[in-house]
């Protein structure tokens, strides 16, 4: 798994943290020292920590835009917070870096969802991922 793939994983593993507590933007540094912290218990972890914190304080910052562009693209509001945190991450990923393929991003983040779920909900990222960046990639 490459640096950056660390770094999407911890960075939706944050942004779960967000979306079930009441986080605010200071808390972001300590939210990331502890999540990388909490990644090298067994063994350390080398991640891309700049890309982390921009993944994390994009989500945060632009949550509402964010939820919006979702919103427009997925028939269903019921959402986990998990699948949310992936949603939000690719989202503004799509949306902000426009330097990494389109295809690059959903392939990533199908990579997080596979870490997590089996099906109905990677079926149901992959379809929204897709339908987002139609739409801001276009």
């Amino acid at each position: 798994m490459s640096n950056k793939s660390k770094a999407r994983q911890v960075a939706v593993q944050g942004i779960y943290n967000i979306l079930l507590l009441d986080k605010k933007p200071e808390d972001m540094g300590k939210l990331l020292d502890d999540l990388i912290a909490s990644a090298s218990v067994k063994q350390p972890i080398k991640i891309d920590q700049e890309f982390c914190r921009t993944l994390l304080e994009g989500v945060f910052f632009r949550q509402a835009d964010l939820e919006a562009l979702l919103e427009k693209h997925s028939k269903s509001k019921l959402h986990s917070p998990l699948v949310k945190a992936i949603l939000l991450a690719g989202t503004f990923e799509l949306l902000v870096m426009t330097e990494t393929s389109a295809k690059t991003i959903i392939s990533e983040y199908m990579g997080q969802a596979e870490l997590y779920f089996d099906t109905p909900e990677r079926p149901f990222i992959h379809a929204v991922l897709d339908a987002v960046s139609k739409d801001v990639r276009a």
